[in-house]
């Protein structure tokens, strides 16, 4: 199949956006850095020990932004260890909105470093509301190697915790995929009601752009005939965050 050179495209794109004296000034860059017990994408155990994600976000004013993230093996998994396991590019859109409600899109480039011609690619939307308790819808069409779709339903808080900068943050969600996105990457006999993911966060902002959080997550498959059981349902990290103009 043709591959579509997203990733040009992206990093031609940040370089324009970061480097472009008209374009500085309404650009912001974010930097982060997770370190977490076990790599888990979508309720599925890739990486059972540590791992090092880093990844950068530039985002311009325009409601265009560009993320490279990747997750790195710390432990020797599967024979890899302080290597890249994946880097994901995601090229995305934020509509303008009165505030109340979001509205994205974008595609998302996922490539597998250490194996060799691995790649699928994804075009996603999602629509948040602003409440107190946040309800978010999204979903995700690969429309390269697996050709169906994966959609979520989440809600969200965060309740500050007697300070301005120190803050309580929670995350239900719950998944449904299609059968050849199921079959293909949960092991079961066809689509359904996919995977389950809570999490709890202490997060603190202890400067303006600088964010640290500590999390706790729970995944487990909704229905064992979709995903298997997998071996990694708890696992926890801690992340740094920096934002600038």
């Amino acid at each position: 199949m043709k591959r579509t050179p997203l990733r040009v495209l992206a990093l031609s794109a940040m370089a324009a956006l970061t480097f472009t004296p008209s374009a500085r000034a309404d650009v912001e860059v974010g930097y982060g850095l997770d370190l977490v017990s076990a790599y888990v994408w979508r309720g599925i155990t890739f990486t059972e020990g540590l791992v090092h994600q880093p990844s950068i976000t530039v985002a311009h004013s325009n409601g265009f932004s560009l993320n490279v993230w990747g997750t790195m093996d710390l432990d020797d998994y599967n024979g890899i260890e302080g290597e890249f396991f994946e880097v994901d590019i995601t090229l995305s859109y934020a509509f303008p909105t009165n505030g109340k409600v979001s509205f994205e899109v974008g595609m998302i480039d996922y490539l597998f470093p250490n194996f060799k011609g691995a790649e699928t690619k994804e075009v996603y939307a999602s629509v948040g509301w602003d409440l107190r308790i946040a309800p978010t819808v999204a979903v995700y069409y690969d429309f390269d190697e697996f050709e169906d779709f994966y959609a979520t339903f989440s809600i969200a808080s965060s309740i500050a915790l007697g300070r301005d900068n120190l803050s309580f943050d929670w995350e239900l969600l719950a998944a449904y995929a299609g059968d050849d996105f199921a079959i293909a990457n949960g092991g079961g006999t066809g689509g359904g009601l996919f995977n389950g993911l809570a999490t709890a966060a202490l997060t603190y902002a202890p400067d303006e752009g600088w964010t640290v959080s500590g999390f706790v997550a729970y995944t487990d498959s909704l229905d064992t005939d979709v995903l298997v059981e997998q071996p990694v349902d708890l696992f926890a990290g801690v992340s740094f965050s920096r934002t600038f103009n």
